[in-house]
C-alpha cells in the first residue's frame, strides 16, 4: 500500500476550545476558524469534562485512526493546513438542538475542514469517541453506513467501534442509496486509499543480542526507523515498563535490583500519531558478586542487588508489610508486632551481610534477618498496609498471604 492519494494536510486536530471558541461564517477553513455549517458568528463553550477524561477520549481517537497516515493531536497547529474536530460545547450554542455533532460533507475530501462533536451531551467516552470519529469522517467524504460497528453509523449496541473492512450499504436507521454515487462504502479501504497506511515504526535492538549471558545493569541500546518521525522510546522487562526517553539516542540501563536469570526484555518506539513498533529479545543476567556490581547504598546478597542496613526499606529496616521493603520481602517474629525487611539466602546462606544471619521460613524459604531479631519463628507478612500485623496474620489464615516458621532447619 501506498501514501494514499491524499496531497493535503495529514493532521486531525482534536480541539478542546479552552475558554471558548468563537466560530465565524464563511468557507471551510480550521486555520481562522470559519465554517460554513453557521450563518452567523456563535460561541461554543470548552469542553465539560476533565483532564483524564479527554485523555481517554483522545487515545480512542487515535486508535481508530492508527491504521492510517495521519497524526491525530490536541496541539493547535495554527496556521498549518489540518482538518479539525471542535469536541466542545451543545448543539444549542452552533444553532443545532438536536443534534450530537455536525459536519460538512462532500464527495471527497474538505481540506481545512472542521467537524463538531458536542461533548456536553455525552458522559461515556468511548461513545463521545465514535462520534468524534463519525464526525471528522465525514469531512474526509464518508456518509453515514448500516454497520453497527463502524464509526459512521446511527445504529447501536456496538460501542467498540473501528473502520470497517466491509462493503455496507449507506442509510441512517434504514438502507438508502450512498450520496456520492456508489451502491455500499467502505470506510476502510476509502481512508486507505486517501490517506495510505499508517505504517508503525521499524525498532531493531543493536545491543544486546538475544540469547546473550549479560551483567548486572547490562545497557540496552535500539533504533527505530519510521515514515514521519519517531517521538519517544520505551524499555519494558517481562511486561513490566521500566523507563522512557523522550529523544535520541535510545540508551537505556537495566535496573541492577533485576533478579539474576532469564528475562524477556522489550522495546517500543513510538511514531508522531503514537502508534508503536516493538522488538523483544529473551536474555540470561548472571549473579552479582560483590556490592561494586550494584547501585550506591545497595549490597550484593544472594547474587542480587539489594538495599542495604541502615536505609529506609533497606534490609533490617522496621517494617509492617512487605510493601515497606524494597526487596519485598517483611519477616514479622510474631503476630502485633513490627517486623524487619529481609532478602533471599536460597542459593548462599553467607550472602548475608554482617550482623544477619540466614533462617529457615516455612517451606524452606531462606531470608538474611537481623541477628538481634532473634531464629525463633517469623512470618513473611503480606503486601497490603492497614491495620497492622494481627491484622495481616488474621488474614493469611484465609488466603495464604502470611508464612510462618521457626528458625534454622525446622521449617514448620
Amino acid at each position: 500500500m501506498g501514501a494514499g492519494t491524499n496531497t493535503g494536510s495529514r493532521l486531525l486536530f482534536l480541539n478542546r476550545c479552552e475558554g471558548g471558541c468563537t466560530i465565524s461564517p464563511g468557507f471551510e477553513d480550521s486555520r481562522s476558524n470559519h465554517s460554513s455549517i453557521v450563518g452567523s458568528p456563535r460561541e461554543l463553550s470548552e469542553w465539560p469534562h476533565t483532564d483524564n477524561q479527554w485523555d481517554s477520549m483522545k487515545r480512542c481517537d487515535e486508535e481508530l485512526y492508527a491504521p492510517f497516515e495521519i497524526r491525530v493531536t490536541d496541539t493547535d497547529p495554527g496556521d498549518e493546513p489540518h482538518y479539525e474536530a471542535i469536541v466542545a460545547g451543545s448543539g444549542s450554542e452552533l444553532g443545532f438542538p438536536m443534534a450530537g455533532g455536525v459536519a460538512p460533507f462532500a464527495c471527497g475530501p474538505i481540506e481545512n475542514a472542521i467537524s463538531f462533536t458536542f461533548a456536553l451531551l455525552y458522559d461515556d467516552m468511548r461513545a463521545l469517541c465514535n462520534v468524534v470519529g463519525q464526525e471528522s469522517a465525514h469531512a474526509f467524504g464518508l456518509d453515514h453506513e448500516m454497520q453497527c460497528n463502524d464509526p459512521l453509523t446511527y445504529l447501536g449496541g456496538c460501542p467498540n467501534r473501528k473502520f470497517q473492512d466491509v462493503d455496507a450499504p449507506c442509510g441512517e436507521f434504514a438502507a438508502r442509496d450512498c450520496d456520492c454515487g456508489v451502491e455500499t462504502q467502505n470506510s476502510y479501504q476509502y481512508l486507505l486509499e486517501f490517506l495510505g497506511e499508517g505504517l508503525v515504526p521499524q525498532v531493531t535492538i543493536q545491543t544486546p543480542e538475544d540469547r546473550a549471558l549479560l551483567p548486572v545493569g547490562f545497557p540496552v541500546h535500539a533504533e527505530g526507523i519510521d515514515d514521519i518521525a519517531v517521538t519517544r522510546s520505551e524499555l519494558w522487562i517481562d511486561d513490566r515498563r521500566i523507563e522512557t526517553l523522550e529523544q535520541e539516542p535510545f540508551a537505556f540501563t537495566a535496573p541492577r535490583t533485576l533478579a539474576p536469570g532469564a528475562h524477556t526484555v522489550e522495546v517500543r518506539i513510538f511514531d508522531d500519531r503514537n502508534q508503536y513498533g516493538s522488538t523483544a529479545i529473551e536474555i540470561e543476567q548472571a549473579a552479582c558478586e560483590s556490592r561494586s556490581d550494584c547501585d550506591f547504598a545497595h549490597i550484593c546478597v544472594d547474587g542480587l542487588c539489594v538495599l542495604g542496613p541502615g536505609n529506609a526499606a533497606g534490609i533490617g529496616a522496621t517494617c509492617s508489610n512487605s510493601d515497606s521493603c524494597q526487596t519485598k520481602l517483611c519477616a514479622v517474629d510474631a503476630p502485633g508486632h513490627d517486623g524487619v525487611c529481609a532478602a533471599t539466602c536460597e542459593n548462599s546462606p553467607d550472602s548475608c551481610p554482617s550482623a544477619f544471619h540466614c533462617v529457615t521460613a516455612q517451606g524452606g524459604r531462606r531470608r538474611c534477618i537481623p541477628e538481634n531479631g532473634g531464629s525463633g519463628g517469623f512470618c513473611q507478612a503480606g503486601g497490603h498496609g492497614g491495620r497492622g500485623a494481627f491484622w495481616l496474620f488474621l488474614v493469611a489464615l484465609f488466603i495464604g498471604r502470611r508464612r510462618c516458621g521457626k528458625g534454622d532447619g525446622d521449617g514448620e
